[in-house]
Parts: C-alpha cells; structure tokens; sequence
C-alpha cells in the first residue's frame, strides 16, 4: 500500500533508501504509458488522454495494491529475496 500511493503521488517518498527504487519504478512505468489512479481508469480516461490528434494508441498505467492473502506467488516470492537477503546468498 505505501508503494503503491507514492507511486501514485498520493504520499511523499521519505526514505532515501527506497527514494532510488521510487524512481525507477516510476520511470520504468512512464516509458509504458501514462501513469493514472486506478479510480479514473476506464475507456472514456482512455479516450481523453489520447485525444483526437493523436495517431498512435498512448498506453495508460496504474498501480493497484493486491493483499498479500490474495497474490499468494508475489508473497512467496518477497519472503524468498528476504530470506537470502537475510543468509547472505543475495
């Protein structure tokens, strides 16, 4: 949830140890597209932010968070890095 709203620009990055990974996070996501909040993603979002000028398709992006009991793999996943994060093998 915090990551998800700093990326959004809801919450301010305070940490300069995550300040980096704020970063490229958000610089890798607006190379994709426009970064919008989930709330005003729908077709017509889509729509207007291309405009009737544009010719090719502008790809919009967002950020949602996922809780931890329902994204079972990524959960699995963040306890491994920081168990070998933890053993010195990362």
């Amino acid at each position: 949830n915090l990551v998800v709203n700093q990326l959004l620009g809801a919450w301010r990055v305070k940490s300069d140890y995550l300040r980096p990974f704020y970063e490229r996070a958000l610089a890798e996501a607006n190379a994709l597209g426009k970064v919008v909040k989930p709330e005003t993603f729908d077709n017509e979002t889509s729509k207007k932010e291309r405009g009737p000028e544009r010719t090719r398709q502008m790809s919009l992006v967002t950020f949602r968070h996922i809780r931890r009991n329902l994204n079972a793999e990524a959960d699995t996943l963040a306890n491994r890095a920081m168990d070998e994060r933890a053993s010195g093998r990362l």
